[in-house]
C-alpha cells in the first residue's frame, strides 16, 4: 500500500477547490512510474470534485529538473487552450511551499488505458491523428527546454540479444548528427500508457513533465518501440504506415526510431511491472527481449 498522503498537502489540495472543501477519499492511481499520481475526491458543500494530485518525491530528479511541474502546467494551460483532450491544471505548488513536496493539482479525466495489442491495432489511426495535433501547438522556441536524451550510457548491444550484428549497425548509425528537422513543441512520453480513451474516443492525452522542444518524430519514435514491447514490430510499422498517410508523405528517416530505441534504456525493460499493472498479464521478459530484438532487425534494414 502506497505512503498516505501527508495532511498538509490534503489542505492545499482542498484549498484549491474551495475555502470550505473537505476530502472524502483518495485512491493511487496506476502509471505513476516516476511520481506518485493519486485521484482525490474533494466535496463542497454544493458539489463534488474528482482531481489527481501529482507529487514529486524522487527528489533527486527534481533536483536535476527542478522545473518538471512547471513544464507540465504550461504545456496543461497550452493544450487546454487550445482544444487538445488533456486534464485542466488547477493549482501548482512547484517549490513545495505548501504541500509536503513539489506537487500539481489536475483534473480528473473519465477513461482508461488500452494497451492489448488487439485493442492498439483498432486504436492506431487515432494514435497516429493525436501526433500532428500536439505538434501544431504554437509555442515559443524557448517556451520548453530543448529535446535532450533520457540517458545516454546505454549505447551498447544488450547482453541478452541474439542479434547483436543488428544493434552495432545501429548503434552506430544513432551516432551521426541529427538529420535537418523543423522542431515543434513534443510531449516527449507519448505512448499507449498516457492515452485515455473511453468507448473509442480519446478523453486525454497525460503526462506531460517532460514536454520539450524538438523533431516530431521523436514522439513517433518513442511511440514506435513503445508499441513493439506491447504488440511487435508489425503493429509499430502499421503506426508508422498509418502516421505517414495522416501526414501526406512518403519520407521517413529512421534516425529518431533508433535515437528514442536507445535512449528508452531497454536494458530495463525486462522489469515489466508497469505494464502488468495496467493489464498487459501476458508479457514475458523473454517475449520483451525477442520483440526488442526483432525491432533492432527492422531497423537496421532501414538504414
Amino acid at each position: 500500500m502506497p505512503p498516505a498522503i501527508p495532511q498538509q498537502t490534503i489542505e492545499w489540495a482542498t484549498r484549491a477547490i474551495a475555502p470550505d472543501a473537505h476530502l472524502i477519499s483518495t485512491r493511487a492511481l496506476h502509471g505513476g512510474t516516476s511520481t506518485p499520481i493519486h485521484r482525490l475526491r474533494i466535496e463542497t458543500p454544493t458539489e463534488q470534485h474528482d482531481v489527481v494530485l501529482r507529487r514529486v518525491t524522487n527528489l533527486e530528479w527534481y533536483e536535476r529538473e527542478p522545473d518538471l511541474l512547471e513544464r507540465e502546467a504550461n504545456a496543461l494551460r497550452l493544450a487546454t487552450k487550445h482544444g487538445l483532450a488533456t486534464p485542466r491544471l488547477i493549482a501548482l505548488d512547484a517549490r513545495a511551499r505548501h504541500a509536503d513536496v513539489p506537487a500539481l493539482l489536475m483534473s480528473h479525466v473519465a477513461g482508461h488505458i488500452e494497451i492489448a495489442a488487439d485493442a492498439l491495432a483498432r486504436n492506431v489511426q487515432r494514435i497516429a491523428e493525436l501526433l500532428p495535433h500536439i505538434h501544431a501547438l504554437p509555442v515559443r522556441s524557448n517556451a520548453f527546454p530543448p529535446y535532450q536524451r533520457y540517458r545516454t550510457a546505454l549505447d551498447h548491444v544488450p547482453a541478452w540479444s541474439r542479434k547483436p550484428d543488428a544493434w552495432r549497425a545501429i548503434i552506430k548509425y544513432a551516432r551521426r548528427p541529427a538529420p535537418t528537422h523543423r522542431d515543434v513543441f513534443i510531449h516527449r512520453d507519448f505512448h499507449p500508457g498516457n492515452i485515455m480513451w473511453s468507448r473509442g474516443r480519446v478523453t486525454a492525452v497525460i503526462d506531460w513533465v517532460n514536454a520539450s522542444i524538438g523533431a516530431p518524430e521523436v514522439d513517433l519514435g518513442h511511440c514506435r518501440w513503445n508499441l513493439v514491447v506491447l504488440g511487435g514490430v508489425r503493429l509499430a510499422d502499421t503506426l508508422l504506415a498509418t502516421y505517414l498517410d495522416v501526414m501526406h508523405t512518403t519520407k521517413h528517416e529512421p534516425y529518431w526510431d533508433i535515437r528514442t530505441l536507445l535512449d528508452a534504456g531497454y536494458l530495463g525493460y525486462t522489469d515489466i511491472a508497469q505494464w502488468r499493472a495496467n493489464g498487459l498479464a501476458d508479457a514475458t521478459p523473454a517475449q520483451i527481449r525477442t520483440r526488442l530484438d526483432a525491432y533492432a532487425v527492422s531497423l537496421a534494414a532501414r538504414i
